[in-house]
Formats: C-alpha cells, structure tokens, sequence
C-alpha cells in the first residue's frame, strides 16, 4: 500500500489503525486456539466419561450422569 502521498497525520493514524487490526487478530487467533483446546478436552472427558460409564454397566452398577 502506497502511503507516501498522504499528510502526516493521517500517516500515523493509519499506522495506529494497522497496530490496532495486527493486536485484534492476535487475539482473536489466541481465542480460537482456546476454543480448539476447550473443544479437544470436551471431546476427550465425553470419552473417558462414556467408557466409565459402560465399564460400571458391565459390572451391573449404573449412575445417571446426565443431572
């Protein structure tokens, strides 16, 4: 992008601009790699709680975990 034929002002506000949008796109990547991870861990105690619950019906006992 060219911006030699601009003021100044208008420069640095564009500078700030630029630093603002590279900070929001940071965070949003930081907060999409949690969601990933909140999503990855949910997975993984669906799973863990699934084979528990099927191990404790092949022993002929039974919790409702769905409360």
């Amino acid at each position: 992008m060219a911006i030699s034929g601009i003021s100044t002002g208008a420069r640095s506000q564009l500078l700030r601009c630029q630093a603002r949008l590279d900070a929001d796109v940071s965070a949003r990547d930081s907060a999409a790699r949690a969601v990933d991870q909140d999503a990855l861990a949910v997975a993984k105690a669906q799973q863990a709680a699934r084979r528990e619950l099927q191990s404790r019906s092949a022993k002929g006992t039974v919790f409702d975990l769905t409360v």
